[in-house]
């Protein structure tokens, strides 16, 4: 049997992060954390996830927290081969290319396929694993 991967879900909104883990319970291969905050995720990067799946927009509690972008570059600083799925609910051609060069592997707008295309790249990433 192979070995579990750990995945992250970080997003500020309970029912999309609801809806990611519905949508990934199921891979026998994951063991899925959650978290609010990018702050509450940088916490737990000590247990070394091999995927985080992070959203751009983590203000919805604390107006004052760290974006998605600030967490990507301080994720890739101290775990450089942890993969990041970048997510936002605006589709822009400049944030993306700003994330993907800060070392996103992958960027995804949140809409109705999103929960899908997460998944396909997480299997993605897994089997280079």
């Amino acid at each position: 049997m192979e070995s579990k991967v750990k995945l992250f879900l970080v997003d500020d909104d309970p029912f999309f992060l609801e809806l990611l883990k519905d949508n990934l319970v199921e891979n026998p291969r994951l063991d899925i954390s959650w978290f609010g905050t990018g702050e509450a995720c940088l916490a737990e990067m000590n247990k070394q996830p091999s995927i985080v799946v992070l959203d751009f927009y983590l203000n919805r509690v604390d107006p004052d927290a760290q974006n998605g972008h600030e967490i990507l570059k301080k994720i890739l600083d101290d775990y450089p081969d942890t993969k990041v799925i970048m997510l936002t609910g605006q589709d822009s051609l400049s944030r993306a290319e700003s994330m993907m060069d800060s070392g996103a592997s992958f960027y995804i707008t949140k809409d109705k396929d999103a929960p899908d295309l997460i998944e396909r790249k997480i299997n993605l990433i897994l089997k280079s694993l």
